[in-house]
């Protein structure tokens, strides 16, 4: 039986934010500390707006107020104004309004801004809404040129059922203004790649199909097929979904995208750990398998929602799947799963949860010679000590010694399935989850089983070796 090689993460990091060289308009901002996560929401001072001089009423038979002088500037109440009425154009479908600031904008542009109108109004949200984050700069018109202001825009989403809280794609916008009382217009739009960027839907035409545990997005073009895939991925969702008996979890549904080629499948919602957002919820990626190796939705300290990505000509979608594949296709659903299982604090990469996984991967419930496999190499060739397995030794380790911590993870979970039940071994497992390290075992073992970490140790390690 092949060992599991070491996981792989996305990372892609990278804001940057220039500063113009003269002209600039004070909107003053803090930064406010983040109450989730330790990410930073910056807000203009005091986490309030510029203040408004009152406006006078004229005398009765006056005419109307003049037109505004001087030169043009955008305020913060100007840019939130527009980004309400973006909002607002989403919500009821008017893709007419939505298009209108970008009256002035390079063709591209939109035409990218009318396709990404169709997308999202095709995905099942239960929030979805645009925000300014932070203002980087701005400028008051001078000559020829038009005010400017550049901005962080958060496109704040829940899709519903599968996000247990709004989770955040940050782009950047450049608004500009001609004239004084001149409309706002958005002259560009660029994407921050690791926050939630670039989704499915920013990478082209979709279709999407709903499904009871999934939603799929796949590319336009594969129409024809994607109730099929949608049809192979209810499958493993709803088997994934109820093998776990531990704590329910806040959601009940996966979205998965068909990635149409190899360009899309790397792109395609690339992370960072730590979201430069205050969202209580972080954007990562858990794939079947890339290159044969399975890739993590592993968020250290930050609750992370999955969105699990896979090749649309891979063996992922295939009607029979190959062993590697089925294998491939659990895990990525029991990773997302462990995923939406914290609160608060969170560590997908402890070794506890990497043992669910692992048991799911290789379908130790349905065939017994999988597991004692499993279980000769821990006994006979991985040098087994009986003593439990570590997160670092999972993580840190390389060959041999790596695959057998790994083999020895999923076998506590397997054996603790066997003998405690499934109820107490989930519960065993969640705690892990949303405890800080290894030092929680002791702790965890005792609410769940009753037992000490020595006396599990012993048991589960005659268990190990009888099973070799």
């Amino acid at each position: 039986m092949r060992g599991i090689r070491m996981l792989k993460e996305w990372r892609d990091r990278g804001f940057r934010s220039r500063r113009l060289a003269g002209g600039v308009a004070a909107l003053a901002l803090v930064a406010a500390a983040c109450d989730s996560g330790g990410a930073d929401d910056v807000r203009s001072a005091a986490g309030t707006r510029p203040a408004q001089a009152p406006a006078s009423t004229p005398a009765q038979g006056a005419s109307a107020a003049p037109e505004p002088t001087g030169p043009a500037q955008i305020t913060e109440a100007d840019v939130a104004a527009l980004l309400a009425e973006q909002t607002q154009a989403l919500k009821t479908g008017d893709e007419a309004a939505f298009l209108v600031p970008y009256a002035d904008a390079d063709p591209v542009l939109a035409g990218e801004r009318r396709r990404l109108f169709a997308n999202l109004r095709l995905v099942p949200f239960t929030v979805a809404e645009f925000t300014a984050h932070k203002v980087l700069e701005t400028r008051v018109a001078e000559g020829a040129e038009p005010a400017q202001a550049n901005v962080q825009v958060r496109f704040r989403h829940q899709i519903t059922g599968v996000d247990r809280a709004p989770a955040v794609a940050l782009y950047r916008y450049r608004f500009t203004r001609p004239a004084a009382g001149a409309p706002l217009r958005i002259e560009t739009v660029t994407g921050y790649k690791g926050v939630g960027y670039p989704a499915a839907w920013d990478l082209g035409d979709i279709t999407v199909v709903d499904r009871p545990h999934v939603v799929l997005l796949a590319a336009k073009a594969d129409q024809a097929s994607a109730a099929g895939w949608a049809d192979e991925m209810e499958t493993t969702a709803a088997a994934t979904l109820a093998a776990w008996k531990g704590p329910v979890g806040p959601t009940n549904r996966f979205l998965v995208f068909a990635a149409p080629d190899r360009d899309h499948y790397s792109r395609a919602y690339q992370f960072e750990e730590t979201s430069a957002t205050s969202e209580p919820i972080t954007i990562c990626r858990s794939t079947p398998a890339e290159d044969g190796h399975p890739n993590v939705c592993a968020m250290q300290g930050t609750p992370g929602t999955p969105r699990i990505v896979a090749l649309s000509r891979s063996g992922a979608f295939a009607p029979k799947r190959s062993t590697d594949d089925s294998m491939w296709v659990r895990g990525a659903f029991a990773d997302a799963l462990m995923s939406v299982q914290c609160e608060g604090r969170c560590n997908n990469r402890v070794w506890a949860s990497r043992g669910f996984v692992y048991t799911q991967i290789w379908g130790y419930t349905e065939a017994k010679s999988t597991y004692r496999n499993a279980a000769y190499w821990v006994a006979k060739a991985g040098g087994f000590n009986g003593k439990l397995p570590g997160t670092e030794a999972i993580w840190s380790l390389q060959g041999a010694e790596s695959d057998a911590n790994r083999y020895a993870a999923s076998l506590v979970v397997h054996y603790m399935a066997l003998t405690f039940g499934p109820e107490k071994t989930h519960q065993f497992v969640a705690a892990m989850l949303r405890g800080d390290d290894d030092s929680a075992v002791d702790q965890a073992l005792k609410e769940a089983i009753g037992l000490d970490k020595a006396t599990f140790e012993k048991q589960w390690a005659a268990w190990v070796r009888a099973a070799a």
